[in-house]
C-alpha cells in the first residue's frame, strides 16, 4: 500500500470519527435540551401553584397555611 493511500484511509478514519462525537455531542445537547424544558415546565407549575400564597403571604402578614 502507498503512503498516500494509508494517509487517505487514516483522513477518512479521523473524519468519521469525528462525525460520530459530532453526533454524540449533538444527542447529549438534545438530551439536555429536554431536561432543561422539562425543569422550566416544572418550574412554572410550582410558581403558578405557590404564586397567590407567596402574594397572601407577603401582603397580609400571614403564615403559609
Amino acid at each position: 500500500m502507498a503512503a498516500r493511500d494509508v494517509n487517505d484511509l487514516n483522513a477518512r478514519r479521523d473524519l468519521a470519527q469525528s462525525y460520530r462525537n459530532m453526533a454524540k455531542v449533538l444527542s447529549a445537547n438534545k438530551d439536555i435540551a429536554g431536561a432543561i424544558e422539562f425543569n422550566s415546565k416544572a418550574l412554572a407549575i410550582f410558581f403558578r401553584s405557590w404564586s397567590p400564597r407567596i402574594s397572601r403571604m407577603r401582603f397580609s402578614g400571614g403564615s403559609l397555611r
